[in-house]
């Protein structure tokens, strides 16, 4: 890789932030979000006011991070309209922005990019169908950046970015913060979080060192029961294994229950040391480890039942993030040094529950005696290793021309084992036989799935972005993006069904050059109105489909696949009123997505894909966002997106689908929020929020079009906070999703041919990857030292 752990932490650069899902709290040690009225972000890298950046952001202050009560990035996701949350269980799925996400994130094992970006602060990281869970401890602000980033922010940033940015070490005063919160979802478990910040100066105005330790438990609701599956025979032919072969039958018998099996812990800690010798210059080193230990999915029907063939489904997720940023300020700019490394190990198994009826159809007719299954899982390790360097100039001329200019590299290390043991699927004798004799197999389970995949990738990128102003009120932006990504992969697999009764390796590689350009002008007739239009081009990068050796039809040219590409035209209006009290902003926008990366073969029970370039889709709709303080302390807020999405045709699992919309995705969505604060006396003021979020329904899945389950219902949820506060300290009351509204990201699919609707094979009941029931609790918060 060219540079170790161990060098790394020796030399100091000790990681970007990662913010871990404990709730936020004001520390602010960075520059002002807040100018006057005016929001400042760097969503292009350098400081801008809001309504004056020419592209659809939303951004969420510590302030509302702590009024929304959210504690990672979940929580802001479902409050933003036209941002959509896919997620199988916390650490895992993906984030839509317009209708655009990854699609099948619960069959790609990390070896694909994201379609969204997300930095901490300089740091970029990403793997493919495992959205991070942690990311909101001592966050300044987050930005969420709607349309393809390409230019600036590379790969994966294909249908926006979000950005956290956090607070920095202050070498002027000592201060701290902690805070605690205890909430009782609705039958179910208990969350609790705590977590502790110090600033501590060191050399005043010089080096100051800042930590966070941070702990939260998530309180499951879903009920798992295990299922014991009994194969008997039946009447030829063999759905598999033709005709002159019987069928079979199977029967499931439930045994015990765990009560709130989705639980979940995170624990870890960040840790930060600020140097600022000069006013010219200054180095920021961070670190951050971080370990989760999950339970079950949350995976159940709506009544939040789940059945499982085993007992063994969990997630384990350790991430380490180190970084080291130097900036040094010149007379006409600035120049920064963005290095990073970080490692992320995905330890998980998954039930396999409809893998059963192909493992009896196939095995117990070959046995001839009784089979009965006490399990049926598939584990996954994915292990990540990233550096990536960055080095950025961004100018400060004075005069018409500015530029952003930079060049990037990346070298990542996958390591991907997909193992599933089905306890057992495979009879000693019956594998022996299946490889003639020649395996030598002595246990029950042996010739099982078993895929070791080792994938290096290369990415050298460089960009550049200048902005002319023509006039006053006239500015042109123009930019682009070079982009080189190489890889190597090889597999070394077995499996006795998959016809490779011996370990063999399969090699692969790939190639792909992506230049991506980038045009706006904006038109700002008066400081309170701007006007912008935008052509802009996103992509996500190629890869390798590691696991092809798996998937019964595979051909060479299914080893690779190429990058994901996107063209966005965006056209907006931004204006405030009343010096700021006021905004409204509106974008329209039309998306053009080809060479869609989707799952076009699979393996037998799912395991293993084929992932293709399968056609094209696109989506348009527009984005609206007001904000009104009609009078001091009380704040109006809503917004909403309008979508209409088509998938043009494209290939899925084998299936042939035109016309149909993008799964998962809300043709409408919306939200709105009243927040007040009023002073109870000179320290004390009280505070209220109620936030109201809608979602409309979605197609499920495109492999679910004409079943009963083809549909995903919507929902609305409200939150409920109130609570009193003073500079040091506050202590609220709160009530989320206090109608207990049934909260569907997505819909399980089943891969059983037996169980063609996809529904649960012993109750026929939809499942679906949900959100949380209500949660009633209380959160406190004290500050000491400086303010």
């Amino acid at each position: 890789m060219g540079i170790s752990k161990r060098t790394l932490l020796v030399s100091g650069s000790l990681g970007a932030i990662m913010f871990a899902g404990v709730p936020a709290y004001a520390q602010e040690a960075e520059a002002p979000l807040v100018e006057g009225n005016e929001i400042v972000v760097t969503a292009n890298l350098r400081e801008q006011v809001l309504q004056d950046v020419p592209i659809a952001i939303n951004v969420i202050s510590s302030e509302e991070i702590r009024n929304i009560g959210a504690t990672d990035l979940n929580g802001i996701v479902k409050t933003l309209a036209g941002v959509e949350l896919r997620s199988e269980s916390p650490g895992q799925g993906a984030v839509a922005i317009r209708g655009i996400s990854e699609l099948n994130t619960n069959n790609i094992y990390g070896t694909t990019g994201t379609a969204v970006g997300l930095y901490i602060d300089e740091a970029p990281f990403s793997v493919g169908g495992f959205f991070p869970q942690a990311v909101l401890a001592d966050a300044a602000r987050v930005e969420v950046l709607r349309g393809p980033q390409g230019t600036i922010f590379g790969e994966g940033s294909l249908a926006g970015t979000i950005r956290i940015i956090g607070n920095k070490p202050d070498s002027t005063a000592f201060a701290g913060a902690a805070s605690a919160t205890a909430g009782a979802v609705r039958d179910g478990g208990t969350n609790r979080s705590g977590n502790l910040m110090l600033n501590v100066p060191l050399v005043t105005d010089v080096l100051a060192f800042r930590a966070v330790g941070f702990y939260q438990r998530d309180g499951g609701w879903i009920d798992r029961t295990d299922a014991t599956v009994t194969a008997s025979f039946g009447a030829p032919p063999n759905p598999i294994l033709g005709p002159g072969v019987p069928s079979v039958n199977q029967t499931f018998t439930l045994s015990k229950t765990e009560k709130n099996a989705n639980d979940g812990e995170t624990y870890g800690g960040r840790f930060q040391l600020g140097f600022t010798p000069t006013d010219s210059f200054s180095a920021n080193f961070s670190a951050l480890i971080q370990r989760s230990d999950r339970g079950f999915r949350n995976r159940g029907s709506v009544d939040r039942e789940g059945f499982f063939s085993t007992d063994l489904e969990h997630m384990n997720d350790d991430f380490e993030l180190y970084s080291l940023v130097l900036e040094k300020r010149l007379p006409f700019g600035k120049l920064l040094s963005s290095t990073n490394y970080f490692s992320r190990n995905i330890s998980q198994a998954q039930d396999q529950l409809g893998i059963i009826y192909i493992a009896n159809q196939i095995g117990f007719p070959l046995t001839g005696g009784a089979f009965t299954f006490q399990g049926s899982r598939v584990e996954v390790d994915v292990d990540v290793k990233e550096f990536n360097q960055e080095l950025r100039f961004v100018s400060d001329f004075g005069g018409a021309f500015e530029l952003t200019a930079g060049g990037f590299y990346r070298k990542r290390k996958l390591d991907t084992r997909l193992y599933a043991p089905q306890e057992p699927l495979v009879p000693v004798a019956m594998a022996n036989a299946m490889c003639g004799g020649l395996c030598g197999y002595t246990v029950d389970g042996a010739g099982d799935l078993d895929s070791n995949s080792d994938t290096t990738s290369r990415q050298w990128a460089g960009f550049a972005e200048g902005t002319l102003k023509v006039s006053d009120q006239l500015t042109l932006l123009l930019g682009a993006r070079y982009f080189n990504d190489r890889r190597r992969s090889e597999t070394i697999a077995t499996s006795i069904f998959g016809g490779i009764p011996f370990p063999q390796a399969f090699p692969s590689s790939g190639n792909d050059n992506v230049f991506n350009p980038r045009v706006s002008i904006t038109f700002e007739p008066s400081p309170d109105l701007t006007l912008y239009t935008s052509v802009s081009r996103g992509f996500r990068s190629g890869g390798q489909n590691d696991l092809f050796a798996l998937v019964s039809g595979a051909v060479p040219s299914d080893i690779s696949y190429a990058p994901e590409r996107m063209t966005a035209y965006e056209a907006g209006v931004k204006s405030a009123f009343g010096d700021g009290l006021a905004t409204f902003n509106a974008a329209v926008f039309y998306n053009d997505w080809t060479d869609l990366q989707v799952v076009t073969k699979e393996g037998a029970g799912g395991v293993g894909e084929i992932i293709g370039n399968a056609g094209k889709a696109r989506s348009y709709g527009v984005d609206l966002e007001a904000i009104v303080k009609p009078t001091e302390g009380l704040t109006l807020a809503a917004g909403a997106t309008i979508l209409d999405t088509r998938i043009g045709s494209i290939i899925a699992s084998g299936q042939t689908i035109t016309g149909a919309r993008i799964p998962n995705t809300a043709n409408f969505s919306a939200n709105a929020s009243i927040t007040y604060e009023a002073p109870l006396n000179d320290d004390l003021s009280l505070l209220m929020r109620a936030g109201l979020q809608h979602r409309a329904g979605a197609l499920s899945s495109l492999l679910r079009i004409g079943t009963p389950f083809e549909r995903l219902d919507g929902y609305t949820t409200l939150d409920l906070r109130v609570g009193v506060q003073t500079d040091r300290w506050s202590i609220s009351l709160f009530a989320d999703n206090v109608t207990d509204a049934f909260i569907p990201y997505s819909q399980f699919v089943s891969t059983d041919p037996s169980n063609p609707n996809g529904g649960d094979p012993i109750t026929g009941k939809a499942l679906y990857f949900q959100g949380s029931p209500r949660v009633i609790g209380i959160s406190a918060r004290v500050n000491f030292g400086a303010n």
